[in-house]
């Protein structure tokens, strides 16, 4: 079902975007939420959301099967810190910092990218529940207590997940020359 819906996203149906935003609104809308809180204005969450469907439409051929739901949540995840970072700027732009920056090479973006990746491809291997605790508290931005409440869980326990799986993960990344 999921991949017929891809499949017309793919086509540009417009019925089928309208299926995946009644889907996926209150996701969407509660990771840009989750990571603006107290810190973007509720039209710049909005135009941030809208942003995110925007980028959905305009890339469909970038979605794969059964990916979806991941898809849009990275997109969320990453236009909301994009937003949260260029209001940040906008109060306070200091032109040294901005120097700095520009500065950044492709090599070292490109190393990000692969670490990213990586990273994505670890956490897609965790079992569950760890694999859930941990996308909720990094790409979701939702606290501990949050995610206990969610999964049922105890706070005490969702916390000794997110560091045993914090230390899985960066040990798994220090085999392939990633970590120190």
């Amino acid at each position: 079902m999921k991949d017929i819906l891809i499949k017309r996203l793919k086509r540009h149906d417009e019925a089928a975007f309208e299926e995946v935003m009644n889907k996926y609104l209150p996701l969407v809308s509660n990771i840009v939420y989750n990571i603006g809180r107290d810190r973007l204005s509720k039209e710049d969450m909005e135009e941030t959301i809208s942003d995110i469907f925007v980028i959905l439409w305009q890339n469909t051929d970038k979605i794969m099967e059964g990916k979806l739901q991941g898809y849009l949540c990275r997109i969320a995840r990453t236009k909301a810190l994009d937003r949260l970072a260029a209001v940040k700027k906008t109060e306070t732009l200091d032109i040294e910092e901005f120097e700095m920056q520009s500065d950044f090479s492709m090599e070292v973006t490109a190393e990000i990218d692969d670490v990213t990746e990586l990273l994505h491809k670890l956490i897609d291997e965790l079992h569950e529940p760890d694999r859930e605790i941990m996308l909720r508290y990094y790409y979701y931005q939702q606290t501990a207590p949050m995610i206990a409440k969610i999964l049922g869980m105890n706070k005490e326990t969702v916390n000794s997940k997110l560091r045993r799986n914090k230390e899985k993960l960066r040990l798994k990344l220090k085999e392939r020359g990633y970590a120190p």
